[in-house]
C-alpha cells in the first residue's frame, strides 16, 4: 500500500510539473506587440541597430522618397510628432488624433480621372502582409509607460513625442505599395518590398495628384522620420494629367 500511495504521489507530481510547463507559458508569455516592452532601449538597439532620418524636403512637388525593404526582411522606424497648436483644442481630441495617425496602413490607391476632374481613393489594403509592433514611446525622450494617445493630459506647444515601430515583411509582402508609414506635410512614404533600388521606377505606383498633399490641419506636426533596416530611393512620380476647365 505504501508503494502504492507513493506511485500516486510521484504520478500526480508528475501531471503538476506538465501542466505547469503547459500553462505558465500561456499566463506569463506576452502577446507579439509586446514582447520588446521590458527594456525598450536596449531592445532597441539590439532589434534596429542603427537609425538614419529621412530628409524632410525634396527638390520639388513630386519627388518622394520611396522605402525600400528586402523580402522577409525586418525594419524599424521612429516618428516623432511636435505639438504644434494648442489652441481651441481638447487635449483628449489632441492625443486621440495622434493616436491614429500613428494607426497606419499599407496599400495602394484608386486613381480615376473623369475630363477635367480626378480623383484619388484607397485602394486595396495590404497591411496584414506585415507585423507591425510598436516597441517604445518617450515624451520629449523621457521614456512613457504607456502607448502615445492613451493618457490624456495636457502637453503644451512644442512637446515632443517620438514612438518607434518595428515592421517585418511576411513571405507574401513583395511588391509596391502607395503608401506606408506616415511622413510629414500629410505624406505617406511609397514602399518597395523584395526589389533592389535600380528595379524600383515611378511606373511601379501610381500617379499622385497634380495638386500636391492637401489633408485638414493637425494640431501635431510629423518633425522627423527615422528609419533602420530599410533604405529609401528618391523618385520622381508622374502627376496625374488635369486641366483647368476653359
Amino acid at each position: 500500500m505504501k508503494t502504492l500511495h507513493l506511485s500516486i504521489i510521484v504520478g500526480v507530481g508528475i501531471v503538476f510539473v506538465i501542466v505547469g510547463l503547459v500553462l505558465v507559458p500561456l499566463f506569463t508569455s506576452k502577446p507579439a506587440g509586446l514582447r520588446f516592452a521590458n527594456n525598450p532601449l536596449e531592445n532597441i538597439e539590439n532589434n534596429c541597430g542603427q537609425f538614419y532620418t529621412i530628409p524632410e524636403k525634396q527638390h520639388d512637388l513630386y519627388t518622394v522618397p520611396v522605402l525600400l525593404m528586402d523580402s522577409n526582411a525586418t525594419g524599424c522606424f521612429k516618428l516623432t510628432f511636435t505639438v504644434a497648436d494648442t489652441h481651441d483644442t481638447d487635449p483628449t481630441y489632441r492625443l486621440s488624433t495622434l493616436r491614429q495617425e500613428l494607426g497606419f496602413r499599407i496599400g495602394n490607391y484608386n486613381v480615376t480621372t473623369n475630363g477635367h476632374s480626378f480623383s484619388i481613393a484607397p485602394g486595396k489594403d495590404h497591411t496584414n502582409s506585415f507585423e507591425i509592433f510598436y516597441m517604445s514611446q518617450t515624451v520629449d525622450n523621457y521614456p512613457a509607460n504607456y502607448r502615445i494617445g492613451d493618457d490624456p493630459v495636457y502637453y503644451p506647444t512644442g512637446t515632443n513625442f517620438t514612438e518607434t515601430v518595428l515592421i517585418k515583411a511576411l513571405p507574401n509582402a513583395k511588391g509596391f505599395y502607395d503608401y506606408s508609414i506616415p511622413g510629414p506635410n500629410c505624406s505617406h512614404y511609397p514602399l518597395s518590398v523584395g526589389y533592389a533600388e535600380n528595379q524600383v521606377n515611378s511606373s511601379d505606383f501610381s500617379k499622385v495628384s497634380p495638386l500636391g498633399q492637401t489633408c485638414e490641419r493637425s494640431p501635431y506636426e510629423i518633425t522627423s522620420v527615422q528609419i533602420s533596416g530599410m533604405s529609401y530611393k528618391e523618385l520622381k512620380l508622374e502627376p496625374i494629367p488635369f486641366e483647368l476647365g476653359k
